[in-house]
């Protein structure tokens, strides 16, 4: 959300998906002598409540934006609220993306729930009859590739690094476990079914698909309790038109999840990335941004990592990982 943005006074109420107005009741006057001014009152309230009114429809229909970054190269920013038909633990829904090719089209991360998976195949028939041939998840995080689901229906190929793969299983198991008894859980993953990559790669792996490459390299930082996204994480390179989709390796205008990457091999990670021939950098969350915001994500955790309280401690130095 943007901090400049001025909150109307009756700002819609999120909920659920419903966007809800409230409106204002003037009194009617209880006296000829104010008369003139409960009518002036009225009239003002009545044209701001027209406005919030006209605010409230047009925020029913952004529950997403779809920005073309580069010609047919999409990325889809959710709108930052509480998915209630998703796992409660991942329940913001994650940036997601599309690439249109004449031979295929390519999808990377499928958010947090089939239902955000079938806005964004609804956006990619607006724009073309060719298949999706394969679908990329960056993360093992359930807000990413929990929308599988729709695109293994159509037969796309799932695409992986192992280590995600295997904790997407992982999180497959511990899911059954969660619902036992838990019928919050269970109502709310009632339509979802978790469904892993059907291909996987290590280090580097270079995707063709109507001549457009799509260049993916496992960044594997080393693990350890305490900050960084998960381990496995995948970026997806993008050479001819100089995208880059980082999964949770960077999130935009957000607290990244702090869990189990020392600080100094991520913040290493992307100064190298900062360096790449990159115009557009795809977060996991929030909107795309261009180097200098991307940079600045880099100084957060430079200065998150100089707080004693937040410091975990450092794992052995990562081999540099670089688009091949």
């Amino acid at each position: 959300m943007d901090p400049n943005r001025r909150t109307p006074l009756m700002a819609p109420v999120v909920e659920s998906r419903k966007l809800v107005c409230a409106r204002s009741r003037v009194p009617l006057p209880l006296s000829r002598v104010c008369f003139l001014l409960a009518s002036s009152l009225w009239l003002l309230t009545s044209g701001f409540w027209l406005l919030t009114s006209a605010f409230c429809l047009r925020a029913a229909g952004w529950r997403y934006q779809l920005l073309e970054v580069k010609p047919h190269v999409f990325v889809w920013v959710p709108e930052d609220i509480r998915d209630q038909e998703s796992d409660p633990d991942y329940d913001r829904a994650g940036t997601a993306g599309f690439i249109i090719t004449d031979q295929g089209v390519v999808v990377v991360n499928t958010t947090n729930s089939p239902f955000h998976a079938r806005e964004i195949l609804f956006e990619i028939r607006a724009r073309t009859d060719q298949s999706v041939k394969f679908v990329i998840n960056t993360d093992a995080r359930p807000d990413h590739f929990l929308g599988n689901e729709v695109f293994a229906d159509l037969q796309a190929t799932l695409v992986s690094t192992v280590e995600a793969q295997a904790q997407m299983r992982q999180y497959q198991k511990e899911l059954s476990r969660r619902l036992d008894g838990d019928s919050y859980l269970a109502s709310a993953m009632r339509a979802i079914h978790p469904t892993l990559p059907t291909k996987t790669f290590q280090g580097e792996w270079t995707l063709s698909v109507g001549g457009r490459e799509f260049r993916l390299t496992n960044v594997n930082l080393p693990t350890q309790a305490g900050a960084g996204p998960s381990p496995g994480t995948a970026v997806v390179y993008l050479p001819d038109a100089k995208v880059l989709y980082l999964g949770d390796r960077y999130e935009n205008g957000m607290i990244p999840r702090l869990e189990s990457t020392g600080f100094k091999p991520w913040i290493e990670f992307l100064r190298q990335a900062e360096g790449w021939d990159v115009d557009v950098y795809v977060p996991g969350h929030g909107p795309p941004a261009d180097k200098r915001e991307f940079s600045e994500f880099r100084r957060f955790l430079e200065f998150l990592s100089s707080r004693p309280d937040a410091q975990p401690p450092e794992p052995a130095p990562h081999p540099k990982a670089r688009p091949s």
